[in-house]
C-alpha cells in the first residue's frame, strides 16, 4: 500500500494542468540557420576559396625562383665529341626570374581576382538573406497552422456540445430528430477539418526544421513574433542600397574594367630580368657557370587586340547599365513591399473586430436554442461563421508578418541581430 504522502503527491500531479510547450522564438530559429545551414556555409566556403586565388594574382608580383639538379652516366662529351668510357655527368642550377614592369598587365588581373572575390561575398550575402527569408516564411506557415489546427479542435468541442444538447432536447422531446442528426453531421466535418489541420501543422513544423538546416524536428510551440516598429520609406530605401544584389552587380563592373584593362596592355611591353647560377661536375670535377640579364618582349603587330579592347569597352557600358537597372527594380520592391505592409497591418483591425462579432452571434445562437426559440440551424452557422472569422484573423496575422519578411528580403537585409 502506497504512503498517504505519496498518494496525496499522486493525486496533485493528476490534477496539475499539462506542461505547456515552450514558445519558439522565429528569430532565434534565423540566427540558428545561419550559423548552421549548408547552403549557406557552401556559399561562404566557396567565397573564402576565392579570397585565396587573390594570391594567384598577386604572386606575379614575386620573383620566381627554380632550383634543378640531374646526375646521368654518358659518353657523350659534346655534341660532336664521344668518350671511350662512360662518365658520370652532374649537373645544379638555380634561377630567378623577376618581372621589373609589366605595363598594366599584374594590375589588370588583379582587378579581375578581387572582383571575383567580391562577386562571391555578395552572393554568399545574398545568400544569407534568402536563407533568412526561408525560416520567416516557413515559420509563419508553421504559426497559421498550429492556429488553425487549435480553431479546427475548438469547432470539434463545440460540436460536441450541440450534439449533447441536442441529444437531450430530442430525449426531452421539445425537439425533432432532425436536431439530432444535424449535430451529428456537424461535429463529423468539424473532426474531418482538425485531422486534416493536424496533418497540415505537422508538415509545416517538418517544413521549418528543413529551413532552418536539420533533420531533427523542432521543439515548442510558434507564436506570432511582436510587431515591427514603422520606419520611414527614405530610411529604408536608403539601407536597401546594400542589397547584396546591387554589390554582385559592382562586383560585375569591376570585372568587366579589369578584362578591358587586360584588353588594352596586350599592346604594352614586358620588362623582366633574368639570372641563374649552376655547376656541371664530370666524375666530381666541377665547372661552375652563370648568367645574366634582361628580357624585353613588344607584340608590335597584334591586330586582334584593338577588337578585343572594344568588346570590353563594350561589355563594361552593359554591366554598368545592368547595375543602375538593378538599383531601380530593387527601390521599386521595395517600395512595393512597404506599401504591402501598410495594407497587411490596416485589415488586422477588421479581422477582430470580425472575429469579436462572430463570437457575439455564436453566443447569442447558443442561447437562443437552449431557450427554445432558435433552431440547429441557426447555431451551425454561426459556429461556421467564427470559424471563418477565427481563420481570417489568423491569416491576416500571418500576413502581416509575411510581409514584414518581404520587405526585409527586398532591402537585402537577413535582419538578424543577437
Amino acid at each position: 500500500m502506497k504512503p498517504p504522502a505519496l498518494i496525496v503527491a499522486s493525486l496533485l500531479l493528476a490534477l496539475a494542468p499539462p506542461a505547456l510547450a515552450a514558445p519558439v522564438s522565429m528569430e532565434g530559429l534565423v540566427l540558428k540557420a545561419l550559423e548552421q545551414s549548408p547552403a549557406l556555409q557552401a556559399a561562404r566556403a566557396t567565397a573564402t576559396a576565392q579570397a585565396e586565388a587573390e594570391g594567384v594574382a598577386r604572386s606575379g608580383y614575386w620573383p620566381q625562383v627554380n632550383l634543378s639538379a640531374g646526375l646521368s652516366q654518358t659518353t657523350s662529351v659534346s655534341t660532336a665529341q664521344t668518350s671511350a668510357q662512360a662518365f658520370n655527368l652532374g649537373s645544379t642550377s638555380v634561377s630567378v626570374r623577376q618581372p621589373l614592369w609589366t605595363f598594366g598587365k599584374l594590375d589588370a588581373a588583379q582587378l579581375q581576382a578581387e572582383a571575383q572575390t567580391a562577386n562571391a561575398l555578395a552572393l554568399a550575402d545574398l545568400r544569407a538573406v534568402e536563407v533568412a527569408y526561408g525560416v520567416r516564411q516557413t515559420y509563419l506557415s508553421w504559426v497559421q497552422a498550429t492556429g488553425l489546427e487549435t480553431q479546427a479542435a475548438e469547432q470539434v468541442r463545440l460540436a460536441e456540445t450541440m450534439v449533447k444538447e441536442a441529444r437531450a432536447r430530442v430525449k426531452a422531446g421539445v425537439s425533432a430528430k432532425l436536431d439530432q442528426t444535424r449535430a451529428e453531421a456537424t461535429l463529423a466535418q468539424a473532426k474531418a477539418s482538425h485531422a486534416g489541420a493536424k496533418a497540415t501543422m505537422a508538415q509545416a513544423r517538418r517544413s521549418v526544421s528543413a529551413a532552418v538546416g536539420q533533420t531533427d524536428l523542432i521543439a515548442g510551440e510558434p507564436v506570432f513574433p511582436a510587431s515591427l516598429a514603422p520606419q520611414p520609406l527614405g530610411e529604408l530605401e536608403a539601407m536597401a542600397e546594400g542589397h547584396p544584389t546591387l554589390k554582385t552587380a559592382q562586383a560585375q563592373v569591376m570585372q568587366a574594367e579589369g578584362s578591358r584593362r587586360a584588353a588594352q596592355t596586350g599592346r604594352n611591353p614586358d620588362l623582366s630580368a633574368d639570372a641563374s647560377y649552376g655547376l656541371r661536375a664530370r666524375d666530381l670535377l666541377g665547372a661552375p657557370n652563370w648568367q645574366a640579364g634582361l628580357s624585353f618582349n613588344w607584340p608590335l603587330f597584334a591586330p586582334a587586340v584593338s577588337s578585343q579592347v572594344r568588346a570590353a569597352e563594350g561589355q563594361e557600358i552593359a554591366v554598368k547599365a545592368t547595375r543602375e537597372a538593378r538599383r531601380i527594380e530593387i527601390l521599386r520592391d521595395v517600395d512595393n513591399a512597404y506599401l504591402a505592409l501598410e495594407g497587411a497591418k490596416e485589415r488586422i483591425p477588421a479581422a477582430q473586430a470580425a472575429l469579436e462579432a462572430a463570437r457575439a452571434n455564436q453566443a447569442q445562437a447558443q442561447g437562443r436554442y437552449r431557450a427554445g426559440v432558435g433552431s440547429i440551424i441557426e447555431v451551425a452557422d454561426a459556429q461556421s461563421l467564427i470559424a471563418t472569422a477565427h481563420a481570417d484573423w489568423i491569416r491576416a496575422q500571418t500576413s502581416y508578418h509575411l510581409a514584414i519578411a518581404d520587405l526585409k528580403r527586398a532591402m537585402g537585409v537577413t535582419g538578424a541581430s543577437r
